[in-house]
C-alpha cells in the first residue's frame, strides 16, 4: 500500500474493480476508467509542478534585476567561489607544489579543498543532472529562457 493518498485510493479502486466486476470485459472497462482518472492526476501534478518552476523563475529574474549586488549578485558570487575552488584543486594546488619544492623551501602548500560537497552544488548550478537526461531521452521539451 502507498503512503501517497493518490496512489492508495488508486489501489484501492482496482481491489474494488477486481472484487465487483467478475466479468473480464466490465473489469477491463472499469479498470481503464479508473487508468483515465490517474493520468489525469498526473497531468495535475505535472501542471502544479511546471507551475511551481515557473514561479521560481519569476523570482529568480526579480532577484537578477535588482540594484543591489548582495541581492543580485550572490548567484555570480557563488559561482565565482567555485571556479576558484576548482582552479586551485586542478591547478594552482599543482603549480604551488612544483614551485616550493624547485625553491628548496619548506613550507608546505595549503591543502586541498575537499570537492564533496562542492561538486553538486556546482553541477546544480550548472544546470547538469540525471533529470535533464532524462527529459532529452523521454523527448521531453523544455523552454530556455533567453
Amino acid at each position: 500500500m502507498s503512503l501517497d493518498p493518490f496512489t492508495a485510493a488508486l489501489d484501492l479502486g482496482r481491489d474494488v474493480i477486481n472484487k465487483i466486476w467478475p466479468d473480464p470485459a466490465q473489469r477491463a472497462e472499469q479498470l481503464f476508467k479508473l487508468k483515465e482518472l490517474e493520468q489525469k492526476g498526473d497531468l495535475a501534478e505535472l501542471q502544479a509542478h511546471v507551475g511551481l518552476m515557473m514561479a521560481q523563475l519569476d523570482i529568480n529574474k526579480t532577484e537578477a534585476s535588482h540594484p543591489s549586488m548582495f541581492v543580485a549578485g550572490w548567484r555570480p558570487g557563488l559561482g565565482w567561489l567555485c571556479v576558484i575552488a576548482i582552479g586551485y584543486n586542478y591547478v594552482i594546488y599543482s603549480m604551488l607544489q612544483w614551485a616550493l619544492a624547485l625553491s628548496g623551501s619548506d613550507v608546505v602548500a595549503p591543502a586541498q579543498i575537499d570537492m564533496t560537497e562542492l561538486w553538486p552544488l556546482i553541477l546544480g548550478m550548472l544546470g547538469i543532472s540525471v533529470s535533464r537526461s532524462w527529459e532529452k531521452r523521454a523527448g521531453v521539451q523544455t523552454n530556455v529562457v533567453k
